[in-house]
């Protein structure tokens, strides 16, 4: 019906290799880019280099009293 327990621990392994190495190829291409910014930035250069630029699954949250730029700052990171 299910595979054996010891199946499954050698496709866990299998597994996590796969993600390690994956994991270390990011790490190596950005060592080689010699850039901060790991994602797209964000065309503020302060911003890119506190985040590394925007990544995918990542959430930000922009606050300030109206009248601030709000919609000005996120205008002109997605433009």
């Amino acid at each position: 019906e299910g595979a054996a327990p010891e199946d499954r621990s050698d496709d866990l392994s299998i597994n996590a290799r796969e993600v390690m190495l994956s994991i270390f190829r990011k790490f190596t291409e950005h060592a080689r880019s010699r850039s901060p910014v790991r994602g797209i930035s964000s065309g503020f250069e302060a911003l890119d280099r506190a985040t590394g630029g925007l990544q995918s699954g990542d959430i930000f949250v922009i606050g300030g009293k109206p009248g601030a730029g709000k919609s000005a700052f996120i205008s002109t990171v997605i433009s």
